[in-house]
């Protein structure tokens, strides 16, 4: 367990030295054991016949498959159907991961303004899932570098993907918990290959442009692979989708009607308190006058269109190259480059501020009678009519890294590799024009000249350009990041003496990895009149790790030793200690084992301990979010204030990630399956695997109810600070806007924290048949699903458990099914995506709503041309694929846009059109 202090309640957390010395032997006498076991083996080592030389996702062992853990694959086959753009596309078609059927980036929850996509294995999380690109780490994604994103890989250029579904923290280390997803590289590679697709609707402005080369060749001892890969997409506008244009209005589809009421080019007013916090009746503009019924003056339409997601324009590039120096060692590196362009379309922000009376347009024509007599009144509208109608926010990110390394021949048929990763990362995520100044903005509004003064009431044609070019001054939030990893590691692994069923075989290393991370945050604008120009965050957060690791694989029964209903027998033990200097160390092993009762038929089963360290990018600091005016609507449950309810008041966010508090995360993991492949039925295969994962200590939001109402979380939140006890906050969490009142009554703190229990349990199906016949070519249909079996979670330890099965936190069913036909030259292939039904427990309107299953259709037909009369083509094939083939809508969900992002494609059909050849 790792070691360390924590903010807040009694959270778990186990000192290191509670275990450090039981686990520094437990690994020295291993290593120890191993070695000595290879050295006495050596004369068996020199006649045994040489394994297969790769090393399978989920061990450090050549040849041998994860003992104990299911295996799901991603083969090049279904790359080629799916014709993914990048490598988030292709992941959206497994459902044992969190982002199937959806849109990556609406799915992947708690990005912190990271632009980017990481698998999600059983919806753990985020952090949960281990990336590896060809079995190496990259560097982080991001302005807080969140989590590394596997995009930046040229999909041409993948071979397969291997997906772990098991926790792996024994065999990686740290982000293991719910398993690994490693892209495998197509090496060795001979020839030319192009590929170029193009998808569009018909209905939208979506488009997807991808463009792809891959060219290698092979010699003596050695090879040579090059791959670039260019790759666009448009968004669709939120106008261009029916329940999107509704502008929040769902109660044609059973919703409510959430149009925004402050957001409006009309402006809302009401009255103000001493303390200028708003009070009383809210008024708005009507056919008829002024109303209090806000039904009257919801804004009728959406304002602008926006886009769902970012537009986006992204190259990649990606070497590799192996030679044979000697006999016994071989020299290898891959270096791969990745550059992305991003940028959303919204509209301009809304601004809530005070008017004084002495504005010359505070006048009856405007402000209800009600309202005239008071000194000052809030005041709120878009910044729509005024200061243009859309913003543009934009993002980049570029990845480097560079693999190298030598395969080295030890002896006795042991191989040893040393490898060198350094990958890094550059990234800005800019928003100038998406804020407004508001220091100007209430300087204007102060001004009691008509001909400067800002008429809050009017268009941008009835005030002067200045005044309203000194608010709309490029304000926004602006990012910069660098993140950096670099990691040397050697591992050896080889035979270590006969047993009854085979050899035994071992693995060690050691590896030394450090990260750092670069974070620059700016608030305001910096032009020379901007009201507010203030350095946010500068972080330079570092982490390093250095780890030892083994992994024995013992074949206690086989060919040689079969016993009846004992066809084969084998164990695995793998362990891994870590050691961060901000953390101290954990040891975390995990045990494997597969029985064959006969030869048909295998099963497996594991159990593990795995821990998930904070990255890099969790511990920047936290900064202040002023918010005015806002209505949490809660009755403070503690304190001196309890019973007070907190309406319409100014509120200081504590935002960030985790600010440096967070300790790392824990799990034991189960697993028990079996794989059957029936002689009798060549080309079926069946594969069912149960998973159980106990995950503590969570990296946890706080919901704004708990921090008000919740006694336990009273570490968290502060209510009616004194001005001094205000000004040490300031000091310390700097505002990301103006500060334009002179008091807060509610200090709230959002950043993530240690929370917390989830138990998950669920089954994963991998059932395909294959069968050809001699007139009618070959057939295959195939089922791939995850179901659900538990989700339970205990926010405080010594609480009850919450059953979140079946709710939006746990759909209990994803599915997809495939019937595929191949005839010569001529493929077809239908697949059926099935989003399981589940309940929204946040429903207002409908109190535990039920939300129906997603079910869509993709269809895929290609055809290739084996003979083009051009000599130097080898071939060429045209694939046409149609994705949501029935054009099905998401089904409704109780929130503003009338669906669940995490769980559905708001997209209409839409058709892919690709073209490959090979030269």
């Amino acid at each position: 367990m790792f070691g360390g202090g924590k903010k807040g309640s009694d959270l778990r957390v186990m000192s290191y030295s509670q275990k450090k010395c039981a686990s520094l032997k437990a690994l020295m006498a291993s290593s120890v054991a191993i070695a000595a076991l290879a050295a006495g083996s050596q004369a068996f080592a020199q006649e045994a016949a040489s394994v297969e030389e790769g090393v399978v996702t989920g061990s450090s062992i050549r040849g041998v498959a994860p003992v104990g853990s299911a295996l799901i694959g991603v083969t090049r086959d279904t790359i080629q159907a799916v014709a993914p753009t990048n490598t988030k596309d292709l992941l959206a078609t497994v459902p044992a991961l969190g982002n199937f059927g959806t849109n990556a980036e609406q799915s992947t929850p708690n990005r912190f303004r990271t632009s980017g996509y990481l698998a999600n294995i059983h919806n753990l999380g985020i952090y949960a899932t281990l990336t590896l690109v060809n079995g190496h780490r990259i560097a982080a994604t991001g302005t807080e570098g969140t989590y590394p994103d596997p995009s930046n890989v040229p999909t041409i250029a993948i071979q397969r993907t291997e997906i772990i579904a098991d926790g792996a923290s024994a065999i990686y280390g740290s982000d293991a918990t719910a398993g690994v997803v490693n892209f495998i590289y197509r090496k060795p590679f001979d020839g030319i290959e192009a590929q170029a697709t193009y998808s569009f609707d018909g209905e939208t402005r979506y488009e997807k442009k991808n463009f792809g080369v891959i060219g290698g060749k092979t010699w003596d001892g050695g090879g040579l692979m090059v791959a670039y890969e260019y790759s666009s997409n448009l968004s669709p506008l939120t106008s261009e989708i029916d329940f999107l244009a509704l502008n929040g209005n769902q109660t044609s589809r059973g919703g409510r009607d959430l149009r925004n009421v402050t957001g409006c080019v009309t402006p809302v007013m009401r009255a103000v308190q001493a303390n200028g916090v708003p009070v009383g009746a809210t008024y708005g503009s009507s056919a008829s006058g002024f109303s209090t019924n806000q039904a009257n003056f919801r804004c009728p339409t959406r304002l602008v269109p926006s886009t769902i997601i970012s537009d986006g324009e992204r190259n990649t590039f990606l070497a590799t190259i192996d030679h044979q120096l000697t006999d016994n060692v071989k020299i290898w590196g891959e270096l791969s480059y990745g550059h992305i362009e991003n940028e959303s379309i919204g509209q301009r922000q809304s601004f809530s501020v005070l008017m004084p009376n002495t504005n010359p347009y505070f006048t009856a024509a405007n402000v209800p009678p009600a309202l005239l007599g008071q000194d000052r009144i809030s005041i709120a509208r878009s910044g729509n009519g005024l200061f243009g109608d859309t913003y543009k926010g934009g993002a980049t990110g570029t990845l480097t890294t560079l693999v190298t390394g030598l395969d080295i021949d030890l002896g006795a048929d042991w191989k040893g590799q040393v490898s060198l990763d350094i990958s890094r990362t550059r990234d800005t995520n800019g928003r100038p024009g998406s804020e407004l100044d508001t220091r100007n903005l209430i300087a204007a509004l102060a001004d009691t000249n008509a001909a400067t003064a800002l008429n809050p009431f009017g268009t941008a044609a009835q005030n002067n350009p200045a005044t309203l070019a000194k608010i709309d001054n490029g304000s926004g939030q602006l990012n910069w990041g660098q993140q950096g990893l670099q990691e040397l590691q050697f591992k050896a692994d080889g035979p270590v003496m006969e047993l009854p069923g085979g050899t035994l075989r071992a693995a060690v290393g050691t590896s030394f990895r450090a990260t750092q991370s670069n974070q620059l945050q700016l608030g305001g604008s910096r032009n020379p009149n901007a009201g507010f120009d203030g350095v946010v965050r500068d972080d330079h957060p570092r982490q390093q790790v250095s780890a030892a690791f083994f992994e024995l694989n013992a074949p206690l029964v086989g060919a040689a030793n079969e016993l009846p209903f004992v066809k084969e027998l084998t164990l695995s033990v793998s362990g891994r200690y870590d050691y961060y200097d901000k953390y101290e160390g954990t040891f975390n092993p995990k045990y494997g084992i597969v029985y064959s009762p006969f030869e048909d038929l295998k099963f497996h089963a594991s159990y593990g301990t795995n821990f998930n360290a904070p990255n890099v990018g969790l511990l920047g600091s936290l900064f202040g979010q002023p918010q005015y005016n806002t209505n949490p609507n809660n009755v403070i449950g503690y304190g001196p204030y309890k019973g007070t309810t907190l309406t319409n008041i100014n509120q200081y966010t504590l935002s960030g990630q985790g600010g440096g508090n967070l300790t790392p995360e824990e799990a034991k993991t189960k697993s028990f399956g079996f794989e059957y492949n029936p002689g009798f039925l060549p080309g079926l295969r069946a594969s069912v695997n149960w998973y159980k994962v106990d995950y503590s200590n969570l990296f946890f939001k706080i919901t704004g109810a708990d921090l008000i109402t919740n006694p336990a979380f009273a570490a968290y939140a502060e209510f009616y600070p004194t001005p001094e006890r205000m000004a040490e906050i300031i000091a310390q969490y700097p505002p990301s806007s103006p500060i334009t009142v002179s008091t807060f009554e509610y200090i709230p703190h959002t950043e993530a924290v240690n929370l917390g229990t989830r138990i998950y349990e669920g089954i994963d199906y991998d059932i395909s048949y294959r069968f050809n016949t001699d007139s009618f070519g070959t057939f295959q249909a195939g089922f791939t699903a995850n179901q659900q079996l538990k989700l339970d979670q205990q926010i405080l330890a010594g609480s009850a458990f919450q059953d979140r099965l079946g709710t939006q936190d746990a759909p209990k069913w994803k599915t997809r099914v495939n019937f595929g036909w191949n005839l010569n030259n001529l493929t077809a292939a239908v697949f059926y995506n099935y989003q399981g039904s589940y309940t929204n427990t946040a429903s207002v309107i409908v109190p535990q709503q039920k939300v129906e299953a997603f079910k869509t259709v993709d269809a895929t037909l290609s055809y290739e041309f084996p003979n083009v009369g051009l000599g130097f083509v080898k071939g060429v094939t045209l694939q046409g694929r149609v994705v949501n083939l029935f054009d099905k809508d998401p089904p409704f969900f109780d929130n503003a846009d009338g669906y669940n992002g995490t769980y559905a494609s708001p997209y209409p059909r839409s058709y892919d059109l690709t073209l490959r050849a090979k030269f």
